[in-house]
């Protein structure tokens, strides 16, 4: 295929995802007024599902249908960090507060459950657990315990935003309402509609991932890990700087760790539906390949926790900005969360390097 052809096309598919984003962005902050819900837990659920479906339809695709769970497990990690960089991101695009620090209280929650799903499936790769027959499907007993973490992480999420919220509703009583006149009905049929385009576009981007596999010869361990993992999280890129754009710095946070939960109950979901045994088992004999991306999704989070519980103020730990605190201000998570992602890049393309060290701890 032509390389302008292969261009063009990734550029119009990146357009439907910035609409839709938008849109989608738009849509959370009137679910929340609607229905009394905290920007954060939109930005988990609503946003963190949506955007996270194109990875769900193509994890499906390459580990049941093309029976690759290698390539599966590689897009899922590879997705979580990518999803984690996105922070650094934002917080060169906002430059005065670090974005991770203006959410703080709202979506503390939201990233420990991230760090606690994150922890079980890293366990779960190196269990090889059995197998347990229900109808004609086998799923592992580790996909049940990742199952069980995602359930309980809903549930949490939605009773603390509850909580939080009826403290909140007696500082906002009597206030107008900004979208007293939208319709739930109008509302949800549009909000399908978006979604509809987001997975449609990102799944488009898949397959022009695959043939820029071809054209470049890139690896295909490479493409699932890295750059396959990027381009499907797009519309996480494209609706997190929009919330920050709009002023939603806790449904942009929320929205991220959200779905980085969701990817990992899509390894669960995907084992559904594999007929080969346990799809988690299925990787045991690459796990090492996988293990530097479960290490440094582990300490990037560790690294969001710990900034959301001892951060001194909002100025903080931070570098370049100016004493009137108008001008530039980096936190110190941003050269962390930088330096984990780019280490781990390095290891995930070249895995050969900690084999020996990998082997050693197992010992």
């Amino acid at each position: 295929m032509d390389h302008y052809m292969i261009w063009g096309q990734f550029a119009a598919a990146a357009l439907l995802i910035v609409f839709s984003g938008v849109k989608l962005t738009k849509y959370g902050d009137i679910y929340s007024e609607k229905l009394g819900l905290g920007h954060a837990f939109v930005g988990a659920i609503l946003i963190g599902w949506s955007t996270s479906l194109p990875e769900l339809v193509l994890s499906l695709g390459t580990a049941v249908y093309e029976s690759k769970p290698t390539i599966m497990m590689g897009n899922v990690l590879g997705s979580n960090l990518f999803n984690i960089f996105i922070l650094v991101l934002m917080d060169l695009y906002s430059r005065t507060i670090p974005v991770l620090r203006t959410a703080a209280g709202q979506v503390n929650r939201t990233v420990n459950l991230s760090f606690i799903i994150v922890i079980a499936v890293g366990i779960c790769l190196f269990s090889q657990a059995q197998t347990l027959a229900i109808g004609p499907t086998l799923i592992g007993y580790d996909s049940l315990v990742i199952f069980g973490i995602y359930f309980f992480a809903m549930a949490s999420l939605y009773f603390g935003d509850r909580k939080r919220q009826k403290e909140e509703e007696e500082d906002e009583e009597g206030k107008e309402k900004a979208y007293g006149e939208v319709e739930m009905g109008s509302l949800i049929g549009k909000t399908v509609l978006v979604i509809a385009i987001i997975v449609g576009a990102g799944l488009w981007l898949s397959t022009l991932a695959t043939q820029i596999q071809t054209v470049y010869n890139l690896e295909e361990g490479f493409v699932g890990s890295f750059f396959l993992a990027i381009i499907s999280s797009l519309p996480e890129v494209i609706t997190c700087f929009v919330a920050i754009r709009m002023g939603f710095p806790a449904m942009a946070v929320g929205a991220l760790f959200g779905s980085n939960i969701f990817n990992m109950a899509i390894i669960a979901f995907c084992d559904i539906f594999y007929t080969s045994g346990g799809v988690i088992s299925a990787v045991h004999s690459n796990r090492y390949d996988f293990l530097s991306s479960v290490v440094f999704i582990t300490f990037m989070t560790m690294i969001a926790m710990f900034v959301l519980r001892y951060k001194k103020d909002k100025h903080g730990w931070s570098f370049g900005f100016s004493k009137d605190k108008t001008g530039w201000s980096i936190g110190f998570e941003t050269f962390a969360i930088a330096a984990c992602y780019f280490t781990a890049i390095y290891f995930t393309y070249k895995p050969e390097i900690l084999k020996p060290v990998w082997d050693m701890l197992a010992k």
